[in-house]
């Protein structure tokens, strides 16, 4: 493994822990915690870091099959992502079990090879089911 994949490989472990000490902790900064997987998940999507973009996600779930989905279409369509910056915007603990949140993200711009546009987004509300640290499933918020 080189520099790179391990550096993505810790930040991912580092975030899957800081959710973990974050449950024994109620005072848990979500919002940071919700950006840096955010982060992690795009430096993945750059590097084409397929390892950690799964550390992400649980096993078997509908979040690692999206991933999967996602991992085929760019490889089948020769997509390579050269930067992508999100924001998050907000996140809402609706449940502690779990927990669940409703995080408030906005994409300021993804970058393709060979492509001039920046692909910017509007603002989205995404349900994201946690569990042990990692994405088991994302949905629209309710209110979508």
């Amino acid at each position: 493994m080189d520099v790179q994949a391990w550096k993505a490989w810790l930040m991912a472990f580092a975030a899957i822990m800081g959710f973990a000490a974050g449950l024994a902790n109620d005072r848990t900064d979500w919002k940071a915690y919700a950006q840096q997987l955010v982060n992690t998940r795009n430096e993945a999507l750059v590097s084409g870091d397929w390892e950690t973009l799964a550390a992400l996600t649980i096993e078997e779930s509908a979040a690692r099959a999206e991933d999967a989905r996602l991992i085929e279409w760019m490889k089948r369509n020769d997509v390579n992502v050269e930067a992508v910056s999100t924001q998050i915007v907000s996140v809402d603990v609706v449940s502690r079990r779990g927990p669940v949140l409703d995080v408030v993200s906005h994409q300021r711009g993804a970058y393709l090879a060979g492509d001039e546009g920046s692909h910017t987004g509007d603002r989205l509300c995404r349900r994201w089911y946690l569990n042990e640290g990692r994405l088991e499933e994302i949905r629209p918020c309710q209110d979508e």
